[in-house]
This record gives C-alpha cells, sequence and structure tokens, in this order.
C-alpha cells in the first residue's frame, strides 16, 4: 500500500483530576470539573559561551542552567475542594451549635448591622438587658447570613445578647494549609482526532494561591490555578497518545 500523508492536529479537551500528596504518598485523585483552560509552560535558562577568534563573537556552546515547568488552569467550579486547592486554605465543619447569649452590641443605633457569630441561624430570640426584645419591628433579621439590621434603635436602649441554634457549615479558612504538593492527572481527547484519548500525568506541582478570586460579576465566575512542576524520581510529566 502506498504511503498517504494524514495530519496530526490536536483540539483538546477533558477531565483534570487531583490527588493531595502526603508523607511523600499520593492520595485518591479528585475531578475538579469544568476546566475550560488548562496549559504547561516550560522555561529554559543557558549559560551561552561565546568564541572570541573568528572575528563574529558567535555563541560556540551553551548550557542548560535551569529548567522550570509550569502549569495554568482555569477552573469554573466553586465547590469547597476548588476553593481550599486555589486559596491553599484549611476546610473545617462546624457542627450545628445552640447558642444561649451571644453579646452584640450596648445600645447600638439606627443603622447599625449586627452579625451573629455563626451563619445560617434559626430560633433566634434576642435580648435587651436580658429580656426579650417586645417589637419584632425593631429589626431586620437575615438567619442565612447572620445578620441584623436596626430599625429602631430606641427598643434596643442597653445590652443586646441573643440566642439561636445553627445548622452545620462548611468553613475555609484561606491560606492557612502547607501541604507537600499535589499529582495532576488530564484524560484529555483529541477532538481534531475523532476523541483519541491523551493522558497528561504530572508527578508534583506545588501550587500558588490565587492571585485573584472575583466575587461579584455579570458572568459564571472562575479562578486562575498556577504553579510549578517539580521534579519527581527524575522527570517532569509524561504524554500518553493511545
Amino acid at each position: 500500500m502506498a504511503y498517504k500523508y494524514e495530519p496530526e492536529y490536536f483540539s483538546g479537551q477533558g477531565r483534570l483530576s487531583v490527588a493531595k500528596i502526603v508523607g511523600g504518598k499520593r492520595g485518591a485523585f479528585r475531578f475538579v470539573g469544568n476546566v475550560p483552560q488548562l496549559e504547561i509552560t516550560t522555561d529554559v535558562q543557558t549559560n551561552d559561551h561565546k568564541e572570541s577568534h573568528s572575528g563574529q563573537r558567535a555563541v560556540d556552546y551553551s548550557i542548560v542552567t535551569e529548567r522550570n515547568v509550569g502549569f495554568n488552569a482555569t477552573l469554573e467550579e466553586f465547590t469547597k475542594q476548588n476553593l481550599a486547592l486555589a486559596l491553599g486554605a484549611s476546610v473545617s465543619e462546624i457542627e450545628a451549635k445552640t447558642v444561649s447569649a451571644e453579646a452584640l452590641a450596648d445600645s447600638p443605633k439606627d443603622g447599625d448591622v449586627l452579625y451573629l457569630e455563626y451563619p445560617h441561624a434559626k430560633d433566634i430570640v434576642i435580648s435587651v438587658k436580658g429580656a426579650p426584645l417586645a417589637d419584632a419591628a425593631a429589626v431586620e433579621i437575615e438567619p442565612k447570613f447572620g445578620r441584623i439590621t436596626v430599625l429602631d434603635a430606641s427598643k434596643l436602649a442597653g445590652a443586646v445578647t441573643v440566642a439561636y441554634k445553627t445548622d452545620k457549615v462548611t468553613k475555609i479558612e484561606a491560606l492557612q494549609e502547607n501541604v507537600e504538593g499535589y499529582a495532576l492527572r488530564f484524560d484529555g481527547l483529541n477532538t481534531a482526532k475523532g476523541d483519541a484519548p491523551v493522558i497528561v500525568s504530572i508527578g508534583k506541582v506545588q501550587i500558588n494561591p490565587a492571585e485573584t478570586l472575583s466575587l461579584i460579576s455579570d458572568e459564571l465566575n472562575s479562578f486562575q490555578l498556577s504553579g510549578k512542576v517539580l521534579i519527581n524520581g527524575g522527570k517532569f510529566y509524561s504524554i500518553t497518545m493511545l
């Protein structure tokens, strides 16, 4: 059969999964959801030597002094695991609580906003000088946010306390976790070649905290994940084409 040239183009989509490395051991991978952009970058630093006998001062030898490999990804799904990944954050579960007498303020003014220590509150009872608030219209309560807005301060003259119950919530504390590293796995599809599988394995990366976390937008928000690919077992990353 005569040779026939076939172009080999690439247009990628696929699934990015991340696994935490603890004590030198890789844990289970977790799919991070929709990732519209994923790339690997390479930067090679060299020390060039110039000859001095031809009159051209040309480079006649180059020594590689540094190899840097990085990655960039755009994550769109705001799960608690993804936020922790992007913010270098610790994640803790705060169990449901019953609060009996939380101090809020002494004689607040009209328009003051008072916040409960815990959001997702219910069965809220406000007291002034130890007695339940008689006029419910003196405040506006937003239980989900644990927010109380003072509408009539004359009814809250004195020490204001509150009793309430809460549901279980998740708290993400930014820049609190110092992990050993992460492994990345990309299960890709080459849509320019009939969805042919392409697997990219990165043994170890150090993820930088996201530089920007957009909280107000007219569009679906996303955040950037970036970091360095660390040499692991003498290798940076591998690509497997099936």
